[in-house]
Parts: C-alpha cells; structure tokens; sequence
C-alpha cells in the first residue's frame, strides 16, 4: 500500500529537546527556569535511553532531585515516569504559552511512528502524563499557545511532531471553537499530522466533522489512517446517532465502502464495526463481497497464500462481517455460503429494508473455526495461546464449572493441557497458530506461527504434554515473545500478524519489566491500538486467601486484571 513519507526525529531527539525546552525556559520567569531546565534534561536522558522506566526506584542523583521537583526523602517511592509527573505538574503552575510548549513537547514523545523505543523508554506512559497535564492548564495564554502549535505550518520534524499533540489536545478539550482547526489538518500531506487530527476527532466526538472526516478517508491509503478515521466516524455515531444529519450518514458510509480493501484487514475490520452501526442498506453487498473475499483468501492460505492475500485475510473480519450482515439483514446463511446470500440479495435487494437492531449481542459462532478454548470460540484465522506454566499451576482446580468438568481437584495444569490440545486439534486448515508459555521467563513453541495441519498439531500436542508449571509469573515476557512487541510508537503495530489472542493465567504478575496490572492494562491497550488483536482470557482462581493478597500487593485482584484485557481489547473473558 501507498504510505506518505514520514518524519523521523531518532537521530536527532536530543538536539530537538535542547533546542525546543532551552528557547522555552529562556521565556520562563526566573523562578521557573531550573524547572523547565530539569524537564529539558529529563527528556534529552529519556530520548538517549539513557533513563529505564522499568525500574522501581530513581536515586538521590536524579534529575528531579536536583532540580529540586522530587525531594531527596522521597527517592525510594519515586520512580522516572513520578519524577516526570513531578516535573509536568510544575510546569503547569506557570499556566502560560511557555507551559503549553513544554508539555506539548512531552506529549508528543513517542508519536513518530518511524522511530523505534524501547519498553524502557514506554513511550506510552510518557506521553499520557504530557497529555494529562496539557489538560489541567487553564489559562487563555496556553490554549492560545496550543491552538497554535495545532495551526503552525513549518515543515520540520519537531513542527509536525507538535503540531500532532497540539490537535491530539484540542481533541481532548471537546470544544467546537476548535473543531475548525482540527478539520484543516485532516487532508494534511504529512502522516503524523493527519494521524494527530484523526485521533483528535476521536477524542472530541463532533457531529460536525462527520462530512470532513468522510471527505478526507476517501483520498486516504495509509491502512492505519483509515483505520483511525472510521474509528473516529463510529465514536461520533456512538454518542450522537440521533443528531447526525441523513446526508452526512450517507456520506459517511459512502467513504466507508470505498475503503474496503484499500488497506489491510484491520482497517478493513474497523471498516465493518463502522457499518454495523450506520444501519445502511447500501452496506448489504459490500458485506457479502468481504465474506466472498475471506472465503476465497481462506482457500488460498490452504495451498499457498500470496503476501496482500494475507494482509487482507482475518477470521476475526469474517466474522464481524458475517454479524453484520446478520444484524442488517435477519438472515442467516452459513458464511461460506457466498453463492446463496449473492442470490438472495439479487432477489430482494429492490425491496430490501434493513431490520431493526436485534437488542443484546448477537450469538457468533456460525463463522468460527468450529474450535473452542475453555468454551471461548476460536473466530481468528492467526492465533496466538499465552499460557501461564507458573508455580501456582500446579495448585488444583476448583470444582462447579461445566467447562472443566472432569478436572476439579486436578492440577490447574492438566486442565491447560487437555485444553490446548483439543482446541488446536480442531483449527481448519486454513488456519495458523503458535503458543508461547511463560513463569519467570517466557519460551516461543514455534519461531513464527505455523499452519494447522495434521505434522503440527502432532508436534504441538507433543510440546503441551512437557510443559511443567514452575516459577513466577511474568505476563509481559509471555506477550513481548509472542507478539514480537518491537515498536512503542503511537501507530505501530505488533510483529507478529495475529488477529486473536487467548491468554491463561492463574494470578496477578508478580515478575518483568512490566508487572503494575495498571501499567500493564495501559501498555498493552495502547499497542494494541493500531493492531486490533481479539485478546481474550481465561482466569483460572486459586485459593481465596491467595487472591486477597495478591489484590492487596497489586491494587486489584487477578480476575479483575484479567476481565479488563478482554474488555479493553475486543475479546472475551472466563472466570473458572
């Protein structure tokens, strides 16, 4: 696919921070400067990776002590990303254009998709904390200063960067005085500015860019991009169904049909969420047309499956179209039955009306692979198990739950087993699967995902029979090796080409880089922003007692943890 060039600060980072925060301290008031000088040094240390963000504790040397925003007492409470959240708070006591640029520098860490940083560095963390204290100024001198940098023409790398947290902030204001200006940078040239405008619109959820929006997706090739404007054309519908006008809907859904197959399969599958909810007639064959593409591209990946075959190719798009088409229609053809819904809409479609929204969820499941895990069904055609083999795995299954009827007062372990091996027993052909199992370190069964046919499985059901539970529990070892989490940057997606994720576990991480259920939740929504990976999970709860004090060390229990993944990541979630 066509993509736009882009901008890349990695090589001069810090000579952008010494530049940008030096002019803005030089504007500072006296009192401020060894502030805005501290978080110009933080930065420049940051950009270099010089500062590990993983770590628990900053020292008495660090640069928020000695810039006087982190107490020398306090050290052994602090970490970087508080040290950072100490030096942005003070900035924003100033509350003028100075405070704007600083934080906006901040904000905008981690938005150069060409840039590679490192979970070290969590990209994502820094930015939060920037956007947050955007947020808390007041003043009319510092939304002037943003709505500025939102505005500034200049063609520099750091320019655009700004100019992206700088919409991405108005965004967030939910202001219409600055829905203009968000507007003008939708058809912008340059991929990170139309990026920050997108996720500015949202954040903002305006009515009144429902037709810009349109507009700009259908000159729009960028597959995130795409992505991110239908994204921000669903939120809008979302929250003002009854205010959008029929001509901006129509409009809307126009643009939408016509980026069908312009990028990948996500943007495809944002595509199709979109038009389930626009509740357009006109989307009907466009429907049909995804599924005679998944069902062709599914035939394919049984003999040899071209490059752009595979970047358009998801079980999990069959199955939103499919439940699209249901919802649309009332109809219920099988999904590899293209030939009968063709034939059926060439009947009807002069007459055709759409139904009303069926209430609840629908039941899937018609699409699915015909495989289940823990009785959650497998409807991705790429998936990925993340399997805790920890010490506590070895503790017994509690009884009272259908789906492991047979295992209660068994090892948690044995029950993992039985269960990974009938769900990749069952995967069709057209399918490609791999395992990762983790406890204090992780372990990849397989390099790269391999197809479902009957050598693999063998070779699987081998593997799962060896596993032993061991260890601590280190999930973000299990989904760094699994995903392949190589990028942190705003837009980046993972390595690994999955479009459905199961992870098993039994408690609150308790080993890794990242191990804060909090932090973890935040990481792995933020990367999985732009990969639009199914993430479900299955918990499997221990003893009570355990469970209350893993809550009381983590800040909240490991069913909790675990049903926030799926809820924010499109999946499902088991509580066993």
């Amino acid at each position: 696919m066509n993509t736009p060039a882009r901008p890349s600060i990695a090589s001069c980072w810090s000579l952008w921070c010494i530049v940008a925060i030096a002019v803005a301290t030089g504007r500072a008031p006296a009192q401020d400067k060894r502030v805005f000088d501290g978080l110009n040094a933080w930065l420049i240390a940051h950009g270099k990776g010089e500062l590990d963000l993983t770590k628990e504790r900053i020292t008495k040397s660090a640069i928020g002590v000695r810039a006087g925003v982190v107490s020398p007492e306090s050290v052994g409470e602090t970490t970087h990303l508080k040290e950072l959240g100490a030096f942005c708070r003070a900035v924003v006591k100033s509350d003028g254009a100075t405070s704007a640029e600083a934080l906006l520098e901040v904000a905008a860490v981690g938005l150069d998709r060409a840039q590679k940083l490192t979970v070290e560095q969590r990209p994502e963390s820094v930015r939060r904390i920037g956007e947050e204290q955007l947020d808390a100024l007041k003043s009319p001198e510092a939304l002037g200063a943003i709505e500025t940098f939102a505005k500034d023409e200049a063609k520099g790398a750091r320019a655009l960067l700004i100019r992206a947290a700088a919409l991405r902030a108005l965004g967030r204001r939910h202001d219409e005085k600055f829905f203009p200006v968000i507007e003008a940078a939708l058809p912008h040239k340059e991929l990170v500015v139309r990026l920050g405008a997108a996720e500015a619109a949202q954040s903002a959820e305006p009515r009144a860019l429902v037709k810009p929006i349109a507009t700009a997706l259908r000159t729009e090739t960028d597959a995130e991009l795409i992505a991110a404007m239908v994204d921000a054309l669903r939120k809008t519908l979302v929250k003002h169904k009854e205010q959008v006008g029929e001509d901006d809907l129509r409009h809307s859904v126009d643009a939408t049909l016509a980026a069908l197959g312009k990028g990948d399969w996500r943007s495809d599958l944002a595509a199709v969420e979109y038009l389930a909810i626009a509740r357009s007639a006109a989307s009907v064959p466009a429907l049909i047309d995804v599924l005679a593409r998944q069902v062709e591209d599914a035939k394919e990946a049984e003999t040899k499956e071209s490059k752009r075959a595979a970047e358009l190719r998801s079980g999990m798009l069959r199955q939103r179209a499919w439940d699209a088409l249901v919802s649309l229609t009332g109809a219920r053809f099988p999904y590899d039955q293209v030939d009968s819904w063709q034939r059926w809409w060439e009947k009807i479609r002069d007459e055709f009306k759409v139904v009303d929204a069926p209430e609840g969820k629908e039941k899937d499941g018609v699409t699915s692979t015909g495989s289940s895990f823990f009785g959650i069904p497998v409807r991705g055609s790429r998936v990925l198990f993340i399997v805790d083999t920890s010490g506590s795995m070895r503790e017994p299954m509690r009884a009272g739950s259908t789906v492991t009827t047979g295992f209660a007062g068994k090892p948690k372990m044995e029950a993992a087993k039985h269960e990974l091996t009938a769900v990749v027993e069952k995967l069709t052909a057209d399918c490609a699967f791999n395992m990762v199992w983790f406890s204090s370190q992780g372990e990849l069964w397989s390099k790269d995902m391999v197809e479902a046919n009957a050598k693999n499985k063998k070779r699987f059901a081998t593997s799962v029979a060896d596993l032993r539970a061991d260890g601590a529990t280190n999930l973000w070892e299990g989904l760094r090796l699994g995903l392949k989490l190589e990028s942190f940057t705003n837009g980046a997606q993972y390595g690994q080409n999955y479009d459905e994720v199961f992870i098993l576990s039994d408690g609150i991480p308790t080993l890794g880089d990242v191990r804060d259920p909090k932090e973890l939740l935040g990481l792995i929504r933020e990367t999985n922003r732009y990969s639009r990976v199914v993430i479900n999970t299955i918990y499997i709860a221990g003893d009570p007692e355990n469970e209350r004090k893993g809550a009381e060390f983590a800040g909240m229990s490991g069913a909790e943890f675990m049903r926030k993944i799926a809820e924010e990541n499109g999946g499902r979630n088991l509580t066993l």
